[in-house]
């Protein structure tokens, strides 16, 4: 499986994978789930990830995605991180339930 999630207000890729072939680094083997970030890229793997470790790794991604769009956040506005967040976790569930 490789899955791309892309939306146009962030210009930011997201690939959701199941193998390691698709993953641009190394994955440890004990890894349930890893991300890797790239300039304007994300790549997700998913092997047996539960809900809150899924949540982790988008956090991971939702911080990228700000970075990228020059957005800082601070103990004074991470809402745009919880939105973004809740945006990229909701897309990630879409696609494994798929």
């Amino acid at each position: 499986m490789k899955k791309r999630i892309y939306n146009d207000t962030f210009w930011f890729e997201v690939f959701v994978v199941d193998k390691k072939k698709h993953f641009p680094s190394v994955i440890p083997e004990r890894a349930l789930a890893m991300c890797n970030i790239e300039p304007d890229k994300a790549y997700l793997y998913i092997k047996d990830a539960t809900y809150s470790t899924l949540a982790h790794e988008c956090i991971h991604i939702a911080q990228a995605i700000l970075h990228h769009k020059w957005i800082k956040t601070w103990y004074k506005n991470t809402e745009v991180l919880a939105y973004v967040t809740d945006w990229i976790y909701n897309e990630v569930l879409k696609e494994l339930e798929k």
